[in-house]
C-alpha cells in the first residue's frame, strides 16, 4: 500500500523564476512495505514551488517607452483641447453679440460697425425697451441652436465611450474635432456673406453628430486616466488641463473682443476657425494612442455599451457602490450647469443697463476671470491636497461658488464684478475633482464607458442649463436681469449638499473587490509540492 505526503495546493503549476516566482527541490524517501514486512526504499524528487502573485516588473526599455507615451499624451492631450476650446468658447461668446447685431440691423436700429447701441438713460426709454426685446429674442435663438447640437450629441455619447474602449481614444478625438471645425467654418461663412440665421442650425447639427466637445473631452479624459492610474495624479492632471483651457480661452476672448470692436465679427470668426483647425490637425497627426488595443478585440455593440454605461448605476457592484456612482453624477450635473451656461449669460447681462459694456470690455473681463480663477484654483488645489482630501476641497469650492453667484446677482457697479471671480476661485476645482473621483471608481478597461456616462450627463446639463438660464434671463431681463445668477447659486448649493451626502456613503476605489485580500496574498507567497 503506497503512502504519499503532500502540502496543500499541490495541483498548482510551478511558476517561472523569471516571472516573479521560484522553486526549491529536494529528495525524499517514499517507503513502500510489502506483505512480508520488508521495507524497500525508493527516492523521488519533489519540487516545492513558492508562488509569488506580484506582477512582473516592466523592463527598463518598457518603462522608458511608457514614460515617453505618458508625456507625449500629456503634452498633445493638453494642446488639442486647449486649441479646440480657444475656438469654440470665444465663438459661443461672440454668438449672442452677433445675434443682437443682426436682429438690430433687421429692425433698422442704431447700429455701429460691430455693435448696436442699446443703452438709454431710463428703463422707459424706447431704446432700452427695444434692447430688452432684442436680447430676449437672441436668448431664444441661442437656446434653439443649443438644442440642435445637444440632441444628436446625446445619442452619439451613448455609445462613443464603448467605441473608444474597443478601438482606442484617437479615432474619437479626430471625429469630434472635425465636427467642431466644420461648425466654426460655417459660422465664419455666415458672418462673411450675411447668410440667414437658420444656417447656424446646420453647423450645430453637424457638430452634434460628431459628439461635439463632449466626446472630445471623453477621449482626452480617458487618455489621462490611461496614463495616470492613481486618483491623486489623475485629479491633478485633469485640473491642469482645465486650467490650461481656461487660460488659453481667456487670451482668445480678449483678442476676439478687441477684433469685434475694431474690425467687426468676421476677423474673430477666422481666429476661432483657425484655432479649431489646429486642434483637428493635432489630433490627426500628433496624438498617440494610449488605450492598449489588443488584436483580439471584443465586438462592439451599441446596446452592450448602453448596458455598460447604465451598469455603473444598476448592475455593477454593491448597492453602496452604485449609490456612490449615482451621487458622483448628480454632483457633476449641478456643478457643470454653472460652467456651460455662464458664457452665454454674462455677455447679455453686461451688454444691458446699467453696465453697457463693449465687446472688448466683455472679452477682457471673461479672459481675466477664466485665467485668474483657474490658475489660482489649480495652485490652491495642489496646496490643499497636501493636508485634506479632494472631496473636502470640492465641498468648500461648491459653497464659495454659490456665494460668488449671489454677489453677481446684485452687482450694480462695474468694479463689483471683480469680486465675483475672487470669491469663486476654489469653485473651479469642483468639476475636475468630481471627474477624477468618478474615473477612479471604474476599472482601467471601463474608462471610456465611465467618461461616456459623464458625457451623457454633460449633454443633459447643456439642455437643462440653457433652457433654464436663458428662459429665466429672457423672462426677467426687464425687471431683474441678475435673477438668473441666483439660479446658478442654487445649482452650486445643491452640489454642495450632495457632496455632504457623498462623504457619508462613498466607496473608496477598490472597495468591495477584496483588495486587502489580494495585498495580503501578494505579501504571503503560497507553497505547493509536486512529485
Amino acid at each position: 500500500m503506497d503512502s504519499e505526503n503532500r502540502l496543500p495546493n499541490a495541483n498548482q503549476e510551478k511558476s517561472d523564476p523569471q516571472n516573479g516566482g521560484h522553486y526549491e527541490s529536494f529528495h525524499s524517501a517514499v517507503m513502500n512495505s510489502d506483505e512480508g514486512g520488508e521495507t524497500i526504499g525508493s527516492s523521488s524528487t519533489i519540487e516545492v514551488t513558492i508562488q509569488n502573485t506580484k506582477p512582473t516588473t516592466p523592463s527598463d526599455e518598457q518603462q522608458i517607452q511608457n514614460k515617453k507615451l505618458k508625456w507625449k499624451a500629456t503634452v498633445v492631450g493638453i494642446l488639442v483641447p486647449v486649441m479646440y476650446f480657444a475656438g469654440v468658447i470665444p465663438s459661443d461668446t461672440i454668438a449672442p453679440q452677433y445675434l443682437v447685431h443682426r436682429l438690430s440691423e433687421e429692425r433698422g436700429l442704431n447700429v455701429t460697425s460691430s455693435r448696436v447701441v442699446l443703452c438709454g438713460n431710463l428703463t422707459t426709454d424706447p431704446v432700452v425697451m427695444q434692447a430688452d426685446e432684442l436680447e430676449s429674442e437672441a436668448s431664444d435663438l441661442n437656446l434653439n441652436y443649443s438644442y440642435a447640437l445637444s440632441g444628436p450629441a446625446l445619442i452619439i455619447c451613448l455609445f462613443f465611450g464603448g467605441f473608444s474602449d474597443t478601438f482606442g481614444r484617437r479615432p474619437l478625438l479626430i471625429i469630434s474635432t472635425l465636427g467642431g471645425l466644420i461648425r466654426m467654418i460655417l459660422n465664419m461663412v455666415i458672418v462673411k456673406f450675411n447668410l440667414p440665421l437658420w444656417v447656424f442650425y446646420i453647423g450645430s447639427a453637424v457638430d452634434g453628430l460628431s459628439g461635439s466637445f463632449y466626446t472630445m473631452l471623453l477621449a482626452i479624459f480617458s487618455s489621462i486616466a490611461d496614463v495616470n492610474p492613481e486618483k491623486t495624479s489623475r485629479v491633478f492632471w485633469i485640473a491642469v488641463l482645465t486650467a490650461a483651457m481656461a487660460c488659453d480661452t481667456s487670451i482668445f476672448s480678449i483678442v476676439t473682443g478687441f477684433l469685434i470692436d475694431s474690425q467687426g465679427f468676421f476677423s474673430p470668426s477666422i481666429l476661432c476657425a483657425g484655432a479649431t483647425a489646429v486642434a483637428f490637425l493635432g489630433s490627426l497627426f500628433l496624438f498617440p494612442e494610449t488605450f492598449p488595443v489588443t488584436e483580439k478585440r471584443a465586438p462592439f455593440s451599441v446596446f452592450g455599451n448602453i448596458k455598460r454605461i447604465s451598469g455603473f448605476f444598476l448592475f455593477t457592484g454593491t448597492i453602496r457602490k452604485k449609490l456612490t456612482f449615482a451621487l458622483c453624477m448628480a454632483i457633476f450635473f449641478f456643478s457643470v450647469m454653472n460652467v456651460l451656461g455662464l458664457n452665454k449669460i454674462d455677455p447679455l447681462y453686461q451688454l444691458h443697463e446699467p453696465f453697457c459694456w463693449t465687446s472688448l470690455e466683455i472679452g477682457i473681463y471673461l479672459g481675466a476671470r477664466l485665467a485668474g480663477q483657474f490658475l489660482l484654483g489649480l495652485v490652491l488645489l495642489r496646496l490643499l491636497q497636501l493636508c485634506i482630501k479632494v472631496e473636502l476641497i470640492a465641498l468648500l469650492g461648491a459653497f464659495l461658488q454659490a456665494g460668488s453667484y449671489v454677489v453677481e446677482a446684485f452687482v450694480i457697479k462695474n468694479w463689483q464684478f471683480a469680486l465675483v471671480p475672487v470669491i469663486g476661485i476654489l469653485g473651479t476645482t469642483v468639476v475636475p475633482i468630481v471627474r477624477g473621483i468618478a474615473s477612479s471608481l471604474a476599472d482601467s478597461k471601463d474608462q471610456g464607458a465611465i467618461f461616456s456616462s459623464i458625457a451623457v450627463v454633460e449633454v443633459l446639463c447643456l439642455v437643462v442649463s440653457n433652457t433654464s438660464l436663458l428662459k429665466v434671463y429672457s423672462a426677467t431681463v426687464a425687471t431683474m436681469p441678475g435673477a438668473v445668477y441666483l439660479l446658478l447659486a442654487a445649482y452650486s448649493a445643491a452640489a454642495a449638499l450632495l457632496l455632504i451626502v457623498f462623504l457619508c456613503v462613498r466607496v473608496e476605489p477598490g472597495e468591495g473587490t477584496t483588495y486587502e485580500t489580494l495585498v495580503e496574498a501578494d505579501q504571503k507567497p503560497q507553497k505547493t509540492i509536486k512529485s
